[in-house]
């Protein structure tokens, strides 16, 4: 992600926080309402209640909104997953991939058409940097779930597995999300998927 797609400052003071909060709820709903090419800063800080002086003050563009947008709502999902993974030690690696993967798909149901607007009509340019973070963060975690449960693992290359595992998760989510909803909602989706990975990722799950 371009310098110019970053907050020009982060917001420290509640009261500050409060406003970054509105712009980017602001933000949400007026990109459901009109897709990426009509919305512009302007219709943002209206909708936000905010000044648009107030919205330059912490982002250059609309651009820069919408990637802190995005990096809001990865932030959600990765407290859902972060607390799954503080699980009792005891718990399975099955039980534990079922929970991390129906976090994933808790977070693309909240505002599924905002997350499919972000993935099919921003750039992705736009979110090159939050991307590399966030597979960072996400592979330091699989990372430790690969430790707590080394025996059982029965992929060699981990390095090379942790992102593939990610990719491939995120995509298939995404897709359900933006084009089969219904089915993301059933809970028969989420055991599908949990056996599937677990079948790539665990030992005696062929």
């Amino acid at each position: 992600m371009d310098q110019a797609y970053r907050p020009r400052k982060q917001p420290v003071q509640e009261r500050s926080r409060a406003t970054v909060d509105a712009i980017l709820e602001g933000a949400a709903q007026v990109l459901e309402r009109q897709g990426y090419a009509k919305t512009t800063t302007n219709a943002i800080a209206q909708r936000a209640g905010v000044s648009i002086g107030s919205l330059y003050e912490y982002f250059p563009d609309k651009n820069a909104v919408f990637a802190a947008l995005k990096e809001k709502l990865h932030r959600a999902q990765f407290e859902k997953v972060v607390h799954r993974m503080s699980l009792e030690p005891t718990t399975t690696p099955q039980t534990v991939l079922r929970q991390l993967l129906q976090a994933r798909i808790e977070v693309a149901l909240e505002q599924p058409d905002v997350v499919a607007i972000l993935e099919q009509e921003v750039p992705a340019s736009v979110f090159a940097t939050e991307r590399e973070e966030d597979f960072a963060s996400f592979s330091a975690l699989m990372s430790a779930f690969a430790e707590r449960y080394t025996n059982q693992i029965r992929i060699k290359n981990m390095k090379v597995a942790i992102p593939l595992g990610i990719q491939m998760v995120d995509l298939i989510i995404a897709h359900m999300a933006t084009h089969r909803r219904a089915e993301l909602k059933d809970p028969a989706f989420l055991e599908e998927l949990s056996d599937m990975m677990c079948r790539y990722i665990l030992k005696g799950s062929v």
